[in-house]
């Protein structure tokens, strides 16, 4: 979006005719559907005339004006651009950055942020160059033509017209020197000085024609940013792999090359539970595709987790870290980038709309299908019982929804390693077991070996977790259900202690926007701020991390009837509004919120119950004196939640389609398959394929998912078949491409069907089936399953 564009020389006549502002406001109004708040419309009006000044002493004439501009893959405006050639005939492009500010107080402790009052309050904001900063690197580091084009420079400043001097205080104070250096800053006094700059970039005029470069480049993560951050994150010790990770990496990146040689769209689904090392994965495929130069993207919808991630590589590495927000059509072409790699994608809502989307932003399109749309490659990191909000509608089953829709691969990947909890499965077990996802219930025991604590007390809790903290900074976090009022900070910056239970009393953790006092923490900043230990945090803010130790509190939001042996959900006790809202699912959400914070401790977890009946419950399910964990059996298969039939079609290739369709009711219970993504509908079954006809489509020995024939077209569509007087008396099941085509018949001058059974593989030659021979369709072809496992039984000839 560009509120508005023009020449300089028509820009200063309206400027001068009083109505830039009516422009700008009519303009924005169409292309976002909002209104135009008082404050931003007078400033408009009044930056408006400063920055004619100085364009007009610049004697700017030939050039293009650009204000209110949108940056790629973030939703904030630049104030102003300017397009020109300069005295040295070089192309450039101004980033003006336009403040209001009289009166600023300097915030050293706080990095590049400082103290003033606008929007009606005193708030702490960035300084004007560490706002130009960002938006530079995003105009370099996004759209191509600064990368392709050597002749083309990018300028970018700060203009506080209405601030004055003050010596080496406020916006000028010592600790901003290094940023101002980069990112020119001009004050009140300092008209000559930016006067003569534009005149010396932009004097020689041809400014629509540099407009047009930048205007209609193309967006994507240019080269010398992939460069950097691929050496950025590969630096950071913190993401090493070990183990299981790195064969599902390497899985990972064998499979998006194999997208990338075939040429079609690819969806890869990684699941993993708590600790499985899904973001450390992630992360490090983004290094690896950053360093082959690859248009990669990481996306994410937690700010918190982004945030930390952002800080954790540093630099220029952090812009290939995005929300879920920045990939809508009107931003991102399809196919336009090589993979987007999107973590906690339980957390996929199912549109990408929300309050301050521009409305030319705006899309129908679900942000699943926006997601799919904009990469050759999809990757997508997730936990299926994570989800915490009725919002949030990521799923395997929804992610292999959209793959069928734009006829992309679907490739599931399974993390089942441990690396949080001690490595403990056991704990993991009976934390699910004890919230209600398995129906046998298991007792933790010391040989689960994780160090898992009951409290008398919050203050005990908070004591202990405390002094961990002390040992080891940033090990150690407590957290709470979201049972108590989240206010904002007292008057003096200080926290309200809104957590209290007794004698307990702590503050959630900040609310933004507001003042704060010195070396307070925002709330997106609690995980990796070591004064976040003097703060609760909550589902919002620990999902995605993880510490050594966490304390949790589990509020009166789930509780447990002895009378029927099962947790309840208790909505009234509940302080979260957007649960709130969705009543009859609260239990779902509240079980899955408790698993999440009950599993970020790496070494240890310590609870304190609000609700005494459910801390016995509990209780009951803990037997610390005994040595030797029980066995704890592989996890039941549940025909169509976690698994599907596994048909032998040798044994039933003499079967008619109804044969077929009833063996899923027989009594004989099937043998049953383990697969991702369910639950399923009841009319998909597996098959193990044998040859390599249909490579590289289906590889030998694959296992593959089918649909029951639904019926209605299958042309082009790969199907399983019994074929009859193909070879031998007895019915084949082939695994082939349906065509069926009208071929003439020398007997009756008429027309008859021929069907066509063909191979991916051009080294086997199709099958032509005449309408006396009969070819009877079973299933339509889904999706591999599992690569490879020949010899194992239960197979479907492929071969021809």
């Amino acid at each position: 979006m560009i509120v508005y564009q023009n020449t300089t020389t028509a820009f200063n006549r309206d400027v001068r005719s009083n109505r830039i502002a009516d422009l700008m406001k009519e303009a924005f109004e169409s292309q976002s559907g909002k209104k135009v708040g008082v404050s931003e419309y007078n400033s408009w009006n009044n930056s408006t005339r400063h920055l004619k000044d100085i364009i007009e002493d610049a004697r700017l004439s030939d050039n293009m004006i650009a204000l209110e501009y949108e940056i790629p893959f973030n939703n904030n405006r630049i104030d102003c651009l300017l397009f020109g050639r300069g005295l040295n005939d070089r192309s450039n492009v101004v980033l003006i950055e336009m403040k209001q500010w009289s009166e600023v107080e300097a915030l050293d402790d706080e990095g590049n942020f400082v103290e003033t009052f606008t929007g009606g309050n005193s708030r702490v904001v960035a300084h004007p160059c560490q706002q130009v900063e960002g938006y530079h690197k995003h105009m370099v580091f996004f759209l191509e033509v600064f990368d392709t084009d050597p002749n083309l420079d990018l300028f970018s400043c700060a203009y506080c017209h209405n601030y004055s001097y003050k010596g080496p205080t406020g916006l000028h104070a010592p600790a901003y020197r290094p940023l101002m250096e980069k990112y020119p800053l001009y004050s009140k006094g300092d008209v000559e000085a930016i006067v003569a700059r534009l005149r010396d970039l932009l004097g020689s005029g041809d400014g629509l024609e540099i407009f047009n470069r930048v205007r209609f480049s193309r967006t994507r993560p240019s080269k010398k940013l992939l460069e950097y951050a691929a050496g950025m994150i590969k630096g950071v010790e913190s993401f090493s792999l070990i183990q299981e990770q790195i064969v599902a990496k390497n899985l990972i990146m064998s499979r998006i090359r194999k997208a990338e040689k075939t040429g079609g769209k690819s969806v890869i689904v990684v699941q993993g539970g708590p600790g499985t090392g899904k973001s450390v994965i992630a992360v490090q495929i983004l290094a690896e595709l950053a360093g082959k130069n690859k248009k990669v993207l990481y996306g994410c919808k937690s700010k918190p987790f982004l945030s930390a991630l952002q800080s954790k590589v540093g630099g220029n590495a952090k812009l290939l870290f995005s929300n879920l927000y920045s990939f809508v059509p009107t931003k991102v072409n399809e196919d336009e980038l090589d993979v987007v790699l999107v973590d906690e994608a339980h957390r996929i809502q199912n549109s990408s709309n929300f309050q301050y989307t521009p409305r030319e932003h705006r899309s129908d399109m679900p942000q699943i299908e926006q997601l799919v749309r904009c990469a050759k490659t999809c990757v997508f990191f997730i936990d299926d019982k994570q989800n915490v909000r009725s919002a949030e509608i990521g799923s395997t089953a929804l992610m292999m929804e959209c793959a069928q829709k734009y006829n992309a691969t679907f490739n599931p990947v399974e993390l089942k390693s441990q690396f949080r909890c001690n490595g403990s499965r056991g704990y993991l077990k009976w934390v699910e077991s004890a919230l209600g996802y398995r129906k046998k219930k298991y007792i933790l025991t010391k040989a689960d070996d994780y160090d898992f604590r009951i409290f008398d007390s919050p203050t005990e809790l908070y004591k202990v977790i405390s002094a961990k903290e002390r040992q080891k900074p940033n090990s150690a976090r407590i957290v709470a259900g979201y049972c108590w009022p989240w206010s904002d900070p007292n008057p003096d910056g200080t926290l309200v202690n809104d957590v209290v239970i007794g004698d307990f009393a702590m503050p959630w953790e900040a609310r933004d926007g507001k003042k704060l006092v010195k070396g307070i923490p925002r709330w997106y900043e609690w995980a990796y701020k070591t004064e976040a230990i003097n703060q609760v945090g909550c589902i919002y803010t620990a999902q995605g991390f993880e510490f050594d130790y966490i304390g949790v509190i589990v509020g009166d939001d789930i509780q447990y009837d002895p009378a029927t042996n099962t947790l309840t959900g208790n909505p009234d006790a509940s302080k979260d509004p957007t649960l709130m809202r969705n009543k009859s699912d609260f239990l779902r959400y509240a079980r899955n919120i408790y698993r999440v914070l009950m599993t970020r401790g790496i070494q240890g977890c310590y609870v304190y119950f609000v609700n005494k009946t459910l801390e016995n419950y509990f209780r009951s399910l803990i037997d610390m004196e005994q040595e030797q964990t029980q066995e704890l059996p592989e996890e039941e298969l549940i025909p169509y939640v976690n698994s599907l039939p596994l048909l032998d079609l040798r044994a039933v290739a003499d079967s008619t389609y109804e044969a077929l369709s009833g063996l899923f009711s027989e009594a004989e219970e099937p043998t049953l398959k383990r697969v991702p993504g369910g639950p399923f509908a009841r009319d998909r079954f597996l098959v193990r394929a044998e040859g390599n006809s249909m490579e590289p489509t289906i590889p030998e020995g694959s296992l593959c998912r089918f649909r029951l024939d639904p019926g209605g077209t299958r042309k082009g569509k790969i199907v399983l078949c019994l074929v009859e007087g193909f070879s031998g008396d007895s019915p084949v099941a082939l695994i082939k491409r349906y065509y069926s085509v009208r071929a003439k018949t020398t007997e009756e001058l008429g027309e008859a069907e021929q069907i066509v059974l063909s191979s991916d593989n051009p080294e086997h030659p199709p099958i032509l089936m005449s309408e006396q021979e009969r070819v009877r369709v079973l299933g339509v072809f889904e999706g591999v399953v599992e690569e490879g496992g020949l010899g194992q039984g239960n197979a479907c000839k492929n071969g021809g």
